[in-house]
């Protein structure tokens, strides 16, 4: 599977998204296997089951001083 573009830098700005991707995304996006890029993508930590801590919550957290 290939993906195909119009415009020469709109194809520069895709290889370049996907250079940097792991070896297992880019083989998933060979296959056509789009569906499993999501979980591809997530994190070490977001694997674990930890939750991010959204800078909302971070501001409601901190304290400012007078």
């Amino acid at each position: 599977m290939y993906e195909n573009y119009n415009r020469i830098d709109t194809a520069f700005y895709r290889e370049k998204q996907v250079q940097d991707w792991s070896r297992a995304k880019k083989e998933a996006l060979m296959r056509g296997e789009l569906e499993i890029l999501p979980g591809l993508s997530m994190t070490y930590r977001d694997k674990n089951g930890a939750s991010r801590t959204s800078v909302s919550d971070m501001n409601k957290t901190m304290t400012t001083e007078p």
